[in-house]
């Protein structure tokens, strides 16, 4: 119930304004003239104290306010909900190995696109089609129920449905195909990158998107990455020290570094432009980080 529209006022209405008001319809609809309007006289009554108490009605303006805002938020949440907006972008994310950024690679991607259906030109409807006003909302697309706006369920918003659809896209006037695509991946690409495929995302209404990649790293199995630098933590019994400790760097190369006898627990070794690299040719270190148990 809205107090201002109740007492026939704008919501800059003075004092004076809603005073004139309320006299107005204190005559019209008081019990002692009409008897059978007593509920609305309580209502106009009580808009009146309420807005011409200035406490009062700030606190109502923005319990108003607020609830407006609410509404259209749900409202706008229910018609996302029936009515899908389809973006002419893709965003995926495209999951690497350490090894596959650090030397570079091809990648097959496989994802879904929208396209607009031939057959129908994108309308839905076919030669044989029949527009028909729905039922359900007769014909204007949304339907007021507590005074909110919803989206209508039967048409999607468009007011008609269609009698006798296109066979291919069954009205949809879109068609959903799985793409496959060869991405030649840079050495030295690092994590968050976002790779741009031009003309490789949806078809809508005349307009080609692009299909963005954004780079996410699998977790490795045994370095840790921070910057351009490489991380290795390393268990080994005090009792076999010395040793030579061998392992393979991301690029596939066999690295060997010796332990020698008096290495302290936790102590770390640096091994200088064996971590990861960069687009430029930059290298960063590899460190080897000692338990003894």
């Amino acid at each position: 119930m809205n107090f201002y529209k109740l007492l026939g006022v704008s919501e800059n209405a003075s004092v004076e304004e809603i005073k004139e008001a309320y006299r107005k319809l204190a005559k019209k609809y008081h019990p002692d003239i009409s008897k059978n309007d007593s509920e609305k006289f309580k209502l106009i009554t009580q808009a009146y104290k309420t807005l011409i108490d200035p406490e009062k009605r700030k606190l109502y303006d923005k319990s108003v306010k607020e609830n407006s805002s609410l509404k259209r938020t749900l409202e706008k949440f229910l018609e996302n909900l029936v009515v899908k907006d389809i973006k002419p972008d893709i965003n995926r994310t495209l999951k690497l190995t350490l090894e596959e950024a650090y030397q570079g690679t091809i990648k097959k991607v496989r994802y879904k696109r929208v396209e607009e259906c031939n057959n129908c030109s994108g309308t839905g409807i076919s030669d044989k089609s029949r527009l028909k006003r729905c039922d359900l909302c007769n014909g204007k697309g949304y339907i007021s129920y507590l005074n909110i706006k919803l989206p209508c369920v039967s048409c999607k918003t468009k007011g008609f449905t269609i009698e006798n659809p296109c066979q291919l896209c069954e009205g949809k006037g879109l068609l959903e195909n799985y793409i496959e695509k060869s991405i030649e991946i840079p050495a030295g690409i690092d994590e968050k990158e976002v790779l741009m495929l031009e003309n490789a995302g949806n078809k809508i209404k005349g307009k080609i998107g692009n299909l963005y990649l954004k780079v996410k790293f699998y977790k490795h199995p045994k370095f840790k990455k921070k910057g351009l630098n490489l991380y290795k933590d390393i268990k080994i019994k005090k009792d076999s020290l010395p040793l030579y400790l061998n392992f393979y760097d991301l690029n596939g190369n066999l690295l060997s570094i010796r332990i020698p006898e008096n290495t302290e627990d936790k102590e770390t070794f640096l091994i200088k432009g064996r971590g990861f690299r960069d687009r430029k040719g930059n290298f960063g270190n590899l460190y080897i980080k000692v338990y003894l148990v």
